[in-house]
């Protein structure tokens, strides 16, 4: 019995082993390319024009550059504004479900939806200031 007992105590431990994984944490700690929200983290080479990996095969001027730089800062500036907003409006949706006010917590929902809408129309305003930036030759090739 005793060996048994030991035997069925060994593998408990060494399932408990391998349920983590080589890292020991479950891989918990890992970001998989998402950002503190769970959503997907934009790539280099998503085709936003601040790396430039959509206009990879047309030749940008250090000029066009420079204004592609602007228009990201700029498109930067005003999404952190938002995300700001979404935190705010986050915060508040959660004092109102500790006070049960249920329908002042789902404007809250609304109006983070708006915001975030807010910012996809940003992103694709971003990129037709990018693309207005090329030259008819430099459309031609994309």
């Amino acid at each position: 019995m005793k060996k048994f007992g030991f035997i069925l105590m060994a593998l408990c431990i060494a399932t408990s082993a391998f349920a983590f994984g080589p890292d020991g944490d479950g891989n918990k700690h890992k970001n998989n390319g998402r950002n503190r929200d769970g959503h997907q983290m934009m790539d280099k080479k998503s085709g936003m024009c601040s790396g430039y990996s959509m206009f990879d095969d047309v030749d940008l001027s250090q000029e066009q550059k420079d204004k592609m730089k602007a228009i990201r800062k700029k498109n930067r500036d005003q999404v952190f504004e938002i995300d700001t907003d979404i935190q705010k409006v986050k915060i508040d949706k959660r004092v109102n479900m500790k006070k049960h006010d249920f329908a002042k917590a789902k404007s809250n929902v609304k109006k983070i939806s708006e915001l975030r809408g807010k910012k996809e129309a940003l992103k694709i305003d971003m990129m037709q200031d990018c693309y207005n930036v090329l030259t008819k030759e430099q459309k031609a090739k994309l």
